[in-house]
């Protein structure tokens, strides 16, 4: 009889740890990562995600008594490619084979890394940055914007 509680009791722990394992992985980069906000100590930078396609990030960056307020919408030239751990847009400026940039985003554990990569032409390289973020629980609504 206490081999078949233990039984029970364990099929029930790993029955629980799967479904949500399921639940998860669904959910696209966005949604999963919808609101987490991420610094860097090396720039003095926030990084929101925010599951919106047309802007899906929103960049914090300090200044002497304030932070720079950054958002972006999209144009109509970008491209997005994404999945559960990674996000990734290509935007493409006007111009045949003209220049176009690659930004990444991919999130391991408590760290983000954003990866952009700007291209001169299609399959040339110009030069390429990269940010390494960790995860904080700053409200980044209660920071101070700058005014300009």
């Amino acid at each position: 009889m206490k081999k078949v509680i233990c039984i029970l009791v364990l099929s029930l722990f790993l029955f629980n740890c799967s479904k949500s394992d399921d639940d998860n992985s669904s959910a696209t980069f966005l949604e999963k990562y919808d609101g987490t906000v991420w610094y860097s100590d090396d720039d003095g930078m926030y990084y929101r995600i925010v599951n919106n396609l047309n802007n899906p990030r929103e960049i914090y960056w300090s200044n002497i008594d304030c932070y720079n307020y950054i958002s972006f919408e999209f144009d109509p030239f970008t491209t997005i490619d994404s999945n559960d751990t990674t996000f990734q847009y290509t935007i493409h400026f006007p111009g045949e084979g003209g220049p176009f940039d690659v930004t990444t985003l991919t999130v391991t554990g408590n760290s983000l890394k954003v990866e952009t990569k700007f291209f001169e032409d299609v399959g040339v390289l110009d030069y390429s940055i990269t940010f390494n973020f960790t995860k904080s629980s700053v409200d980044v609504d209660s920071l101070i914007k700058c005014e300009y």
